[in-house]
C-alpha cells in the first residue's frame, strides 16, 4: 500500500501496537501507543479525560503530553503515587 493511500485509510478493530516496558511494579501497564489514538479522536485538546482505573497512570500521562487534562481514579495508594510520579504533576494543574 502506498504512503498516500495508507494515511487515507480508517483504523481497524485490530491495531498492531509494539509493548513499551515500565519500570515500575504495576502488573498491566499498556504502551503509550495504545491509548493516544483514542485520547486524540475523544476529546478536544484542552479537554478533560477520564480514567476510572488508573493503576500506572499512562492515560493521564498521554493525555497531559497531547495537551489535555485528566482526572485519574486510583484506589491502591502505591499505584496512585506511581501514576503521580508518571504523570510529573504540577500542583493544580492537569491531573
Amino acid at each position: 500500500m502506498s504512503p498516500t493511500k495508507r494515511s487515507t485509510v480508517n483504523k481497524r478493530s485490530v491495531r498492531t501496537v509494539p509493548t513499551s516496558p515500565c519500570s515500575e511494579a504495576h502488573f498491566a501497564t499498556f504502551p503509550a501507543d495504545l491509548i493516544k489514538p483514542c485520547i486524540l479522536s475523544g476529546c478536544p485538546v484542552g479537554g478533560l479525560v477520564l480514567d476510572p482505573f488508573a493503576g500506572s497512570g499512562t492515560t493521564g500521562m498521554v493525555a497531559l503530553e497531547l495537551g489535555r487534562k485528566a482526572i485519574l481514579i486510583e484506589l491502591n495508594p502505591e499505584y496512585a503515587e506511581m501514576a503521580k510520579q508518571r504523570c510529573n504533576v504540577t500542583p493544580g494543574l492537569g491531573v
